[in-house]
């Protein structure tokens, strides 16, 4: 799989789950991962919501529900 691959390229994987809209919960994890003594290199932001639509079907809500985890989360993780 794609873990494996990556490993075999020499990296170190960590796999956790954060609520990535939680600035709290995403600097805890970003800690965690410093306490490790390994430099963060990168993060594979995978964060999804399916709820796709038609634009001009989608509410508001419905849309903030399928934008948050990846506008609001790239955000945090910056």
């Amino acid at each position: 799989g794609v873990i494996e691959h990556i490993e075999q390229l020499g990296c170190e994987v960590y796999i956790d789950s954060v609520d990535i809209t939680d600035l709290t919960a995403v600097t805890a994890l970003i800690h965690d991962i410093d306490n490790v003594n390994t430099p963060l290199k990168g993060i594979i932001h995978s964060a999804a919501v399916l709820d796709d639509d038609n634009l001009a079907q989608l509410t508001p809500e419905r849309f903030k529900k399928v934008l948050e985890p990846k506008a609001l989360g790239a955000v945090n993780l910056h």
